[in-house]
């Protein structure tokens, strides 16, 4: 199955990309537009995406399925930095699945402020059900993207000065 998120919900093929279907209201509450899915192949059935509620001053928001997207229950919301205390979430919020422990979730949630790079990281341990952020002591640079290596079995950050991994053990990213 292929997921892609976007500014209208989060569409899905069966048929390598030929033809899709698009879920619009998946939180059957709000507008979302999502930014990221993801998924993992030991469990197929957990589809998490992450995106803004464009309700509630852009805040970020993850919600998930344990049943291949039949039903989607909120996992994350944060209100506690909207845009009219200093945050900006108008930048992606990006969501990753431990693809050797697929109960960890990472989750990266901008909130840059004109030109400071300014990133939150989260992961929770329980699929979402508590969520802890990470310290992070990346350089004052913005992230690009983030992925979960199973190669390397932890989670990669891009950024222009490099790419860095977190390892959850000891919740510490390096240079690689």
């Amino acid at each position: 199955i292929l997921y892609f998120a976007h500014c209208y919900g989060l569409s899905t093929s069966t048929d390598k990309g030929k033809n899709w279907k698009t879920y619009k209201d998946l939180t059957k509450n709000y507008e979302i537009p999502f930014y990221s899915v993801a998924t993992t192949e030991k469990k197929p059935e957990t589809i998490i995406c992450a995106g803004i509620d464009k309700w509630n001053n852009n805040a970020p928001y993850v919600i998930k399925s344990d049943n291949s997207g039949t039903n989607w229950k909120i996992i994350y919301q944060d209100k506690s930095l909207d845009e009219s205390n200093g945050g900006n979430y108008s930048e992606p919020v990006q969501v990753e699945i431990d693809k050797i422990n697929p109960k960890i979730f990472y989750l990266r949630v901008d909130k840059s402020n004109s030109n400071i790079p300014n990133d939150d990281f989260l992961f929770s341990i329980n699929e979402g059900n508590t969520w802890k952020k990470i310290e992070t002591p990346i350089p004052n640079v913005r992230i690009n993207s983030i992925c979960y290596s199973e190669a390397l079995e932890c989670l990669l950050a891009s950024t222009s000065r490099g790419i860095y991994k977190f390892q959850l053990e000891t919740e510490q990213w390096e240079s690689i």
